[in-house]
């Protein structure tokens, strides 16, 4: 009878990924201090977070990647990660966390429905792929910058099916609304058109980006 020793808490999660993603150790038995723990089940909030990657590191100009996760009541879990559980903490506790593999699905389809040219970037062929580890590329989508936009402003359509957006430091998306928004009305030099209709938004850096444009 193989029994497997006690791990210090901290190597836990660690565990758990290596019996994922080998299939020499899945069926190793688990450590006993990790058989006793409490299991939380509970709806995922997903969760799309922009600037994960240094806009240097992305060779789609006219594309934006943006990583998806999913936030239970027992932690963060990537896309893409495989298992229908994974090891989590709780008031400084150590849980199991059980997925709803459904809703995240779910979840991942209203997204690609509502952004057309949303792709995931582990689809590129080898040649095209970002230099990432394969958890984390797995979790990585990307879409035209236009495409993001138009659901991003001036109305966050994909906050209005559920999503929670997360902008870290390489983000090109921390927009803000009303105040930053330009609307100008010019006349036309065309004999066929009345006037002109311009609008812009800047971000939080001072940049303007032309939102007809991104909205036609």
């Amino acid at each position: 009878f193989l029994q497997m020793p006690d791990l210090p808490s901290m190597l836990l999660p660690e565990f758990e990924k290596l019996t994922h993603q080998y299939s020499d150790v899945k069926n190793l038995p688990q450590p006993e201090s990790i058989q006793h723990i409490d299991v939380l089940e509970g709806s995922p909030q997903p969760i799309l977070r922009f600037g994960v990657l240094d806009k240097f590191d992305w060779k789609w100009e006219e594309s934006v990647c943006a990583e998806i996760e999913f936030s239970y009541v027992g932690g963060r879990i990537k896309a893409g990660t495989s298992g229908d559980s994974f090891i989590g903490e709780q008031h400084g506790k150590m849980v199991r966390q059980l997925r709803d593999l459904v809703q995240e699905q779910q979840s991942i389809q209203r997204l690609q429905l509502l952004v057309e040219s949303l792709k995931w970037v582990k689809d590129l062929n080898y040649y095209q792929q970002l230099k990432l580890d394969k958890q984390r590329l797995d979790s990585i989508v990307f879409a035209f910058y236009g495409d993001w936009i138009k659901q991003l402003m001036p109305i966050n359509q994909i906050e209005l099916i559920g999503w929670q957006i997360e902008h870290l430091e390489h983000s090109p998306f921390k927009l803000q609304y009303v105040e930053n928004l330009n609307i100008s009305i010019t006349e036309s030099e065309s004999q066929q058109d009345w006037f002109n209709i311009g609008a812009t938004v800047q971000d939080s850096a001072g940049n303007s980006y032309d939102l007809l444009d991104a909205l036609v």
